[in-house]
């Protein structure tokens, strides 16, 4: 992944082709997030991410990709803090679904269940945490060993 995010937007070409052009039980869906291991480049975990509406958020896919995987997959819900500075993109283009937000608006919440291979309670979690959560993952390398904090 690079360190900063490149275009804050992400094209839906392709996802719009694929809806259009195939028949319905040429289902799809995205993967959020794949964690691996900067040293050895091996899969850690799999991450569905979606805003906190308040609604359940489907993983089956998820879960069952992670299962066959051999590798734990969790569910990340986040909530959007009130803007800070004004938007650089006209609020005409952007999309209310896509995953941009504006610079200035920050994630407020957070809440984190794990979803493979079992499925455990989903907690609210700190952005601290949340941190500690994903650099666990990492330190060391359940595959490699490699431990980052001693790179």
């Amino acid at each position: 992944m690079s360190e900063k995010e490149l275009t804050f937007v992400r094209p839906l070409d392709f996802s719009q082709w694929h809806r259009s052009k195939l028949p319905r039980f040429c289902a799809c869906i995205d993967i959020d997030f794949h964690e691996y291991c900067d040293k050895c480049k091996q899969p850690l975990a799999l991450i569905e991410v979606a805003r906190n509406i308040g609604q359940p958020k489907p993983t089956t896919i998820t879960r069952n990709l992670a299962r066959k995987a051999g590798i734990p997959a969790y569910l990340i819900l986040y909530e959007i803090g009130p803007s800070t500075k004004p938007p650089v993109v006209p609020r005409t283009q952007v999309c209310w679904q896509c995953s941009f937000f504006p610079k200035g608006r920050e994630l407020v919440s957070f809440k984190v269940r794990r979803i493979a291979p079992d499925y455990s309670e989903l907690k609210d979690v700190t952005e601290e945490d949340l941190i500690h959560f994903f650099e666990k993952m990492h330190n060391p390398c359940p595959i490699c060993g490699w431990r980052p904090d001693n790179a």
